[in-house]
């Protein structure tokens, strides 16, 4: 994250940069008033919760409140990654559900980049019935098979080795692997709802084609952009449009 707009969010009152729930980091933006509902945010591998910044801006100014975390092992959460597990992660955003509905009276819509759309799909599986609307930013439908092709790594691996190490010193054991490539299989074989997807064509993580076909198979809006990579730099306007979009029909 741009250190420029960390620091500009740091001077801004409606800005929490990192508060605590529980052991969670927390960020959060809040409009000073008529808020319509609040968006809680899933970074990706190897991000945190600062990613946030990208967007908050304008979704305030349309009245609606941010929420972010920091996974394990992310960011300010000092977990260690031999706890780093997709259980784990589902179990922050829960976490962080129950304290945004307990707090605040409005519809709650989860948004979540890459990792982040992964662990939100495996949560929906687990229970949707809380959520207004999911939106999902090149997510990582196939997760496990997506750290195999990055790093040629697959499960003979962790015969003679502990941990597979990835970038911003990730490292993903065995027991995580397991559970990332069974619901991997999982998410391939269920059935998706309310979820729309932005994702650009020229995504070299998360396959384009491999998107399109899951928004296909579920019958999911897809938005594309077409020069747009992974995690999809230089649109920060156009994601935040099209998420306001979603929004907007949702409530009508």
């Amino acid at each position: 994250m741009n250190e420029n707009k960390i620091n500009i969010a740091k001077k801004d009152s409606r800005v929490k940069i990192s508060s605590n729930l529980k052991k969670i980091k927390i960020f959060s933006a809040m409009p000073k008033n008529n808020l319509k509902g609040i968006i809680i945010y899933c970074h990706g591998l190897g991000s945190n919760k600062t990613w946030a910044i990208r967007f908050y801006d304008k979704l305030l100014a349309n009245n609606f409140g941010v929420y972010a975390f920091d996974f394990p092992g992310h960011g300010e959460d000092k977990t260690g990654f031999s706890l780093f597990t997709l259980n784990r992660c589902i179990d922050y955003l829960n976490e962080v559900i129950s304290y945004v509905t307990s707090k605040y009276e409005v519809p709650i819509f989860l948004f979540g980049c890459s990792f982040g759309g992964y662990v939100i799909l495996n949560r929906l599986l687990e229970n949707k019935l809380d959520i207004q609307k999911t939106i999902l930013m090149c997510p990582a439908i196939n997760f496990c098979e997506i750290m195999e092709n990055k790093t040629g790594i697959s499960d003979n691996y962790f015969n003679t080795n502990e941990y597979m190490p990835l970038y911003n010193n990730i490292k993903i054991y065995k027991n995580s692997y397991d559970e990332f490539k069974k619901k991997d299989k999982k998410i391939k074989n269920s059935s998706f709802e309310n979820i729309a997807i932005i994702q650009g064509a020229l995504d070299k993580t998360v396959a384009y084609e491999d998107i399109k076909n899951f928004c296909k198979k579920n019958n999911l809006e897809l938005y594309t952009i077409e020069k747009g990579k992974h995690e999809l730099y230089g649109y920060d306007e156009e994601i935040v449009n099209f998420i306001i979009s979603v929004i907007s029909r949702k409530m009508k």
